[in-house]
């Protein structure tokens, strides 16, 4: 039985952001084989399963439109006789990229199944606030952040569009909490570390 995933992050909120947004340009340069495990590994934990399933749900639109443009807009070798206007080199992109977009949903999930949204604006503190300070504007980012994804995170249910479309109901909430955590040097080292390999990815 494998150990919870959160056992194997580092655990500061910022770090783990910063790990996401790494995968994300990682999945750029990555092979197919590459790809194929960034985008299966939350299946072996089903807590992050579940969430990456989500996702993918929420964003069948998305991925379908994605390799559709390819497989249509791609000149090249017909792949079948009977569809001039599907290329082999269509196909074979429109399948990468949507390949890409699961690789970064996953990423994705893995963060959202882990790390609470509070924790996740605990992360973003530093970057927001560098002086322990939110402006009005941060102020609102982080609580525009913090809902959007308790909606992401959480279940929708199906054929209920329409309750999205209606003024919310006042909730009565005046105050948000979030709690400020420091950097330790462990953590420094680790965003010193994932900040070489994004450089290195880049100018590779």
């Amino acid at each position: 039985m494998l150990r919870p995933l959160s056992s194997f992050l580092p655990p500061h909120p910022l770090v783990r952001l910063a790990a996401c947004v790494w995968v994300a340009l990682a999945v750029q340069w990555a092979p197919w084989p590459g790809l194929l495990l960034l985008a299966l590994w939350p299946l072996a934990w089903p807590r992050v399963g579940r969430q990456y399933l989500v996702l993918l749900r929420r964003s069948r639109f998305l991925l379908a439109s994605l390799v559709l443009f390819f497989v249509l807009g791609t000149p090249g070798d017909s792949w079948f006789a009977g569809l001039p206007w599907v290329s082999r080199e269509g196909l074979i992109l429109g399948l990468e990229q949507g390949g890409r977009l699961c690789a970064m949903l996953a990423a994705v999930a893995g963060l959202l199944a882990t790390t609470p949204p509070a924790a996740i604006a605990t992360g973003l503190l530093p970057l927001l606030a560098p002086r322990g300070q939110l402006g009005r504007g941060a102020t609102q980012a982080l609580v525009r952040l913090l809902l959007v994804l308790e909606e992401g995170a959480g279940p929708r249910p199906r054929g209920q569009w329409r309750e999205l479309l209606r003024e919310p109901e006042p909730t009565g909430l005046t105050r948000l909490e979030v709690a400020a955590h420091p950097l330790s040097s462990g953590d420094m080292a680790c965003l010193g570390l994932l900040g070489a390999g994004a450089l290195g990815l880049v100018l590779a």
